[in-house]
């Protein structure tokens, strides 16, 4: 079953943002959570953040809930340029949590302690992480006390995509990228979007959404994806374009004990932006 969507084209972009945001949610809702175990003890000798702050017993405050009603999700994205980008948000009964109080959540890269910008918010974002550690390790304090460790020991690069943005004005779409076989990748199939006569904006969703066990190249055609062949799309629209959205995840990736309340997600999202044609 296909889906059409009519928009100004003034909404757009930001329909455009929501949907890389709706992507980033379903894989990590689908991601599996667990790690390889080593069953070691925790090394507790390290340095404790010296935080007293009080809780205000509010319920979107993550101090007010047990430990056990809660999880925290650390995302590692490195991008083309080498930078690191860490955040780590909190959930548990309610949708939106603020990392409060003296729950505290220190990562240390090689030994070297890192805390976020902007504790009390409810996505941590930590700054100037360095992108080649050995190992990163997480360390959730509550009230001094530890109550959770894992740590990793490499990241995810980003894929080197070889295919052009200009589409060579077939049926069939295609995505090529250089195949590394330490990892696994997805498919998040795009959305197409058309812009009509009258300068509006056309959104078709795709028959199929997200596809495990990737090699490249990822093809598929547009009647499969979405019922339309190109030539009618030229008859009615001035533009068409998608952006494939390529997962990849590192295999060689170790964590340092099966993951209880914490977890580390290193997927690496890249973009194929296609331009399947333009009017003048």
């Amino acid at each position: 079953m296909f889906y059409i969507i009519i928009l100004k084209i003034s909404e757009l972009k930001r329909m455009k943002q929501m949907n890389k945001n709706v992507i980033l949610c379903a894989v990590l809702f689908l991601s599996a959570c667990g790690g390889s175990g080593s069953g070691e003890q925790i090394n507790q000798n390290k340095v404790k953040s010296n935080n007293n702050a009080n809780c205000s017993n509010s319920r979107l405050d993550s101090c007010y809930y047990d430990v056990n009603q809660l999880s925290l999700n650390v995302m590692f994205s490195k991008n083309n340029t080498g930078t690191l980008n860490v955040s780590a948000s909190v959930s548990g009964p309610k949708q939106d949590i603020f990392f409060t109080g003296s729950d505290v959540l220190e990562i240390h890269a090689d030994g070297e302690v890192l805390l976020p910008a902007n504790n009390g918010a409810n996505r941590l974002i930590y700054e100037n992480i360095p992108d080649n550690a050995q190992i990163y390790e997480f360390f959730w304090y509550r009230n001094s006390q530890l109550i959770e460790y894992n740590s990793i020991d490499g990241l995810t690069e980003p894929s080197v995509i070889l295919s052009t943005n200009q589409h060579d004005g077939t049926n069939t779409i295609t995505t090529d990228w250089l195949n590394n076989p330490d990892y696994t990748y997805q498919i998040h199939t795009p959305s197409l979007w058309c812009t009509n006569l009258n300068n509006e904006s056309e959104m078709f969703s795709p028959s199929t959404e997200l596809l495990d066990n990737q090699r490249p190249p990822y093809q598929a055609t547009l009647q499969a994806l979405y019922g339309k062949n190109i030539e009618n799309l030229k008859i009615n629209y001035r533009s068409c374009d998608i952006s494939v959205t390529l997962i990849a995840k590192n295999n060689q990736v170790n964590y340092r004990n099966k993951q209880k309340r914490l977890f580390i997600h290193h997927d690496n999202f890249s973009e194929h932006p296609l331009t399947l044609f333009e009017s003048n």
